[in-house]
């Protein structure tokens, strides 16, 4: 029986979300320790890993203000994703501070509007039954899982170099991919201007978007030095590969089993499970010396991230203005994603380079607590 059109068009995002994600597993961890190899510290590495996410918090929401105001959404996703090809193989071939600042810059600039854009083209193509996103979302952790685990078999064998090789390769399957996605279905139904004050004036959103800033701080300087850490454990390059196939499998049951969830809590809940399991996480990372009990730590990643991917797009959906999906989903990954990730990029540096990895992963478990109780204060306003 022939699918459907809106059935080949969820497919299509299933499998942009696949091969985007699966570039990811191509790129990270590697590309820190390709840093690492080529001379740098942690400060620069720090640095250069806060480039992406300030790309998302400045430029991230004027991609998605321009595909909201003019409806061409549809070309904003292929033209990122082929964009970001050409600084990512020019990579390996430089070796100093300098011109890897450039094309960080470059790429963080490409970049920043992909999750936006991707996220809230499903959830127009979802419609109504946006509680199916973990189930389109799911076609990323596969992604990331399959190509992590082939990442680190080749880099181990071929060099770091094939990372980026990868990471370029699923980049430009993801842009085929992109340009077969059909045009938004929701249209703008309030003034633009009014749109957005309307979003940001709201206490109990930006309590939420507060504890998503010090959540995305914790995660983004967790990821950047969560490899140097295993491998300051004893760690191969092969398991530093399997423990990002981990984190992704586990992820999986939240998004197979996202609409029971939903079922059963709300997002604002799961945002809370979430925030409280990475505070247990990042503390365990800080106390484990061992590079398999390290390792296993990945296993939490459907219980944190997972749960607040799902529940975090699910939230600031609710709270969308009709027509204004792209703009509130790049709000607020502009928050998680941006100034947070960027943040915890540069402080994380700092704090793995003048304290160490310990004091450094005991901090962002504080951090992580912290944004448990604004994620609580965003309950009790919009209780009042």
């Amino acid at each position: 029986m022939p699918l459907s059109t809106s059935q080949r068009a969820l497919n299509l995002a299933r499998a942009y979300y696949f091969f985007f994600f699966g570039g990811i597993g191509w790129l990270i961890p590697y590309v820190f320790l390709y840093f690492e190899q080529v001379g740098l510290d942690g400060s620069q590495i720090g640095f250069l890993a806060g480039l992406w996410p300030l790309g998302t918090l400045l430029v991230g929401p004027v991609w998605a203000a321009i595909g909201d105001r003019f409806h061409v959404h549809r070309w904003l996703l292929p033209i990122a994703s082929f964009g970001l090809c050409l600084p990512t193989l020019l990579m390996p071939h430089f070796s100093t501070f300098t011109p890897l600042m450039g094309l960080m810059t470059l790429m963080a600039v490409l970049g920043a509007p992909i999750n936006a854009l991707a996220d809230s083209a499903t959830l127009d193509l979802l419609g109504k039954n946006a509680q199916g996103y973990g189930r389109i979302r799911l076609g990323g952790t596969f992604g990331f899982a399959i190509m992590n685990v082939a990442a680190g078999w080749l880099v181990e064998r071929a060099g770091l170099q094939w990372a980026f090789v990868g990471y370029a390769v699923c980049l430009a399957l993801a842009g085929t991919v992109a340009l077969g996605l059909p045009a938004r279905r929701a249209k703008l139904q309030v003034d633009f201007n009014a749109g957005v004050r309307q979003l940001l004036v709201s206490r109990s959103f930006l309590f939420f978007l507060s504890g998503s800033f010090l959540i995305g701080l914790a995660f983004q300087a967790a990821i950047s030095f969560f490899p140097l850490r295993l491998q300051a454990l004893g760690a191969s390059t092969t398991l530093i590969g399997l423990a990002g196939a981990l984190s992704s499998i586990a992820e999986i049951p939240t998004l197979v089993f996202a609409r029971r969830i939903f079922q059963r809590l709300s997002p604002w809940a799961t945002t809370i499970i979430a925030a409280s399991v990475y505070t247990v996480r990042w503390w365990l990372v800080a106390q484990l010396t061992d590079p398999l009990s390290a390792t296993l730590t990945q296993a939490t990643h459907g219980l944190s991230f997972g749960m607040f991917l799902i529940g975090g797009v699910a939230y600031v959906d609710e709270r969308s203005p009709a027509g204004l999906s792209a703009t509130a989903q790049a709000i607020f990954s502009a928050v998680f994603a941006g100034i947070g990730a960027a943040a915890g990029a540069w402080l994380g540096g700092w704090m793995y380079q003048t304290y160490g990895a310990t004091i450094m992963f005991t901090s962002l478990a504080g951090a992580t607590l912290a944004a448990l109780g604004l994620l609580l204060l965003a309950r009790r306003r919009e209780r009042l």
